[in-house]
């Protein structure tokens, strides 16, 4: 394959990951549970104020990676 078919096939294909990217973007919860947010420095104080109000009752911290 030549540098350029190589080029153009990166483009395409990092193309079509942002378009995916964009299709699955933040979506909306069903019914009956609290409104889905987007994770910045004011949602993860929030979520520390909660986990700390929380200290009589059984907490899970669960941390995932997609790697």
């Amino acid at each position: 394959m030549t540098n350029m078919h190589s080029r153009l096939l990166g483009v395409l294909v990092l193309s079509a990951g942002l378009a995916a990217s964009a299709a699955c973007g933040p979506g909306t919860a069903p019914a009956g549970q609290p409104a889905m947010v987007t994770m910045n420095a004011k949602a993860l104080e929030d979520i520390r104020r909660e986990f700390n109000r929380a200290a009589g009752q059984l907490r899970v911290v669960l941390l995932l990676s997609p790697t």
